[in-house]
């Protein structure tokens, strides 16, 4: 089963993963929020907007992602935009240290 499934718990999981920070997580979230079927289409300008950030810090971000693997880069044709996909793995495993977290809850 997709994570994407359960936006909202995969939303309350980012919050609590603790190896993004806060502006990472915050375009994370607004990620997976665009997402239909794990695919996203992007704009820079309007994701800066929307978290408040500069669009460096969302290229930086993007970049980090797309070297853990989180996400992919997708170009479609006659497209000047760039499509991206969210690796479900990846979405899992943050899922699962969530599950982790709230289990070691003392």
């Amino acid at each position: 089963m997709s994570p994407l499934n359960n936006k909202k718990l995969l939303l309350t999981a980012v919050d609590y993963y603790s190896l993004y920070t806060k502006n990472q997580r915050s375009l994370l979230k607004y990620l997976i929020n665009l997402s239909i079927d794990g695919v996203i289409k992007l704009s820079t300008s309007e994701a800066s907007k929307n978290i408040k950030t500069s669009r460096a810090n969302i290229y930086l971000t993007l970049d980090k992602f797309g070297k853990e693997m989180l996400l992919s880069k997708v170009r479609e044709k006659a497209d000047r935009h760039f499509s991206y996909t969210l690796n479900n793995d990846k979405l899992n495993y943050i899922l699962q240290v969530y599950y982790n977290k709230q289990e070691n809850k003392w």
